[in-house]
């Protein structure tokens, strides 16, 4: 009887495991997924796409320091006349009738005479600058022990446009008394707009960056923010982290200095990705010595899009100094990529960045350090997994040589390219070409162009990645174009753990 039981209990545990194996289907294989993976290898040039995107499209907005009539173009223009003397000469000599004047005296915002603006903004002639000054009655509007007359100026920067493309406008909007030039108050909030190419998208509401003063030295000798170097130099990044892991403000002090604290928020819909930016900036300057900032900039998806799969977080803290013909920027960019849900996909991807300006030699460095940490919150100067190295220095005019170096903790290998980076006068604008420089890995010693610059793309020649061929551009920390394999032809779009290919997405 109890063989009879077992053999039952068999049979039946026999029969559901059969139905089991019978019901269970083999997994889908996706076949375009292997492709994914294939062109997912890109991202072996995001550093260097990225250090040749910043090199030719410089994004970052101009610091000002406002009127300075001790700098050029202003200390010709307005000399030791005050801004009640300046004005009414100025005003009789162009003979304009309104009370807003223009200077120059044709510049009109809306319908810019580039050939007519001023130039050797503040001794920096890679900036066009005019504005517009309207008196007021009274600028301490908010002290009523004060009664004061003086002017409200609205000052325009523009870049010139063949040393970037993607920055088309900042404007500063403040007031000065009418017996000197430095600023007491600012009456609206300041603005910086962007463009999408060649093409300029302004004052739509989708690319503006509107910056709000929060505090600003109305006496210089008020407790401030110091200047933020150390010892006079902007700290290494690797070597001070910390100084670079900023969720505080500044603590102030008794300073000398002129400084200013904004917020801006941004929204640039129009680039790759939903996200919202917004950024923190402390700024202080001191004659004689210079300029220093501090910078924080953070990208978030927005707020209740459930849209799109994928985000990505970033946070960059930059500090910089400048002096009269030299310049100076240090920074930390964390990235990482988010679901909807705020569940990060992988740790963070690291990317340092210094860039020197030395005027008086004409003389330009930049160097990018792409790092994947172990450990993105725990970050040291040793805890990565891969490290990578692109220096690059101008050698003459429009022409950069320098060097991509990558180390993989794993294998222990380090690999070498030398780059080169060309101006010419007609599009491309900007040629890098590589070859391969260490024989570790077996690869043509040829020169082969990688990137080019028309003005308004950065183009990707036709890389050769895993069999394929990748042709497109790279924008905003994504290659975006066509993927060839096998005869097959794939519409492609490669970020940092992401891939889309023909409209799916691949993490890796």
């Amino acid at each position: 009887m109890k063989k009879f039981v077992y053999l039952s209990v068999l049979l039946v545990l026999v029969f559901v495991l059969s139905g089991c194996l019978l019901n269970n289907k083999p997994e889908e294989v996706d076949p375009n997924k292997e492709i994914a993976k294939s062109v997912y290898d890109l991202n072996q040039l995001q550093p260097l796409a990225k250090i040749y995107n910043d090199l030719v499209i410089t994004q970052k907005e101009k610091i000002t320091k406002t009127i300075n009539v001790s700098a050029k173009p202003f200390d010709t223009l307005i000399g030791d006349a005050t801004p009640a003397i300046f004005y009414s000469n100025y005003k009789s000599q162009t003979g304009q009738t309104s009370d807003k004047i223009s200077i120059p005296e044709d510049f009109d915002p809306n319908n810019i005479n580039w050939d007519n603006l001023l130039e050797w903004y503040n001794g920096d002639n890679n900036y066009w600058v005019g504005f517009l000054m309207e008196p007021v009655n009274d600028v301490y509007p908010d002290n009523d022990d004060l009664d004061v007359a003086g002017y409200k100026i609205e000052l325009h920067i523009y870049p010139k446009v063949q040393m970037n493309v993607n920055l088309y406008e900042r404007v500063e909007r403040y007031m000065v008394r009418e017996d000197a030039w430095y600023v007491v108050d600012y009456y609206d909030n300041n603005e910086v707009y962007y463009t999408d190419g060649d093409k300029v998208i302004s004052k739509d509401g989708k690319i503006r960056e509107v910056e709000t003063v929060v505090e600003f030295a109305k006496d210089i000798n008020e407790e401030g923010y110091p200047l933020f170097t150390v010892n006079g130099e902007v700290p290494d990044v690797l070597s001070n982290l910390s100084l670079y892991s900023y969720d505080y403000e500044p603590s102030k002090e008794g300073t000398g200095t002129y400084w200013i604290h904004t917020t801006s928020e941004f929204d640039p819909s129009y680039l790759k990705g939903n996200y919202s930016k917004n950024s923190e900036r402390f700024y202080s300057e001191k004659d004689n010595i210079g300029t220093e900032l501090i910078k924080i900039i953070t990208k978030l998806p927005k707020d209740g899009s459930d849209k799109d799969k994928y985000y990505k977080q970033t946070k960059t803290v930059q500090r910089n100094k400048q002096e009269t013909n030299y310049q100076e920027l240090k920074e930390l960019a964390i990235e990482k990529l988010v679901d909807n849900k705020g569940k990060e996909k992988g740790d963070g991807i690291g990317y340092v960045n210094e860039y020197i300006r030395d005027e008086k030699d004409g003389s330009d460095y930049q160097k990018l350090v792409f790092i994947l940490w172990e450990d993105s919150e725990n970050m040291s100067s040793n805890n990565y997994n891969y490290m990578e190295t692109v220096e690059v220095e101008e050698i003459s005019t429009d022409t950069w040589n320098g060097t991509r170096t990558s180390f993989d903790k794993e294998t222990n290998i380090e690999v070498t390219w030398k780059i080169t980076i060309t101006k010419s006068n007609d599009a491309p604008w900007y040629i890098l070409s590589y070859s391969n420089k260490t024989e570790v890995q077996k690869s043509a010693n040829d020169e082969k162009v990688l990137f080019t610059f028309d003005g308004t793309n950065v183009n990707v020649e036709n890389v050769e990645i895993n069999g394929g061929v990748f042709t497109g551009i790279y924008n905003s920390g994504a290659f975006e174009g066509t993927y060839t394999k096998d005869g097959k032809e794939y519409t492609v779009t490669v970020e940092k753990t992401l891939v889309t290919l023909d409209g799916s997405e691949y993490t890796f």
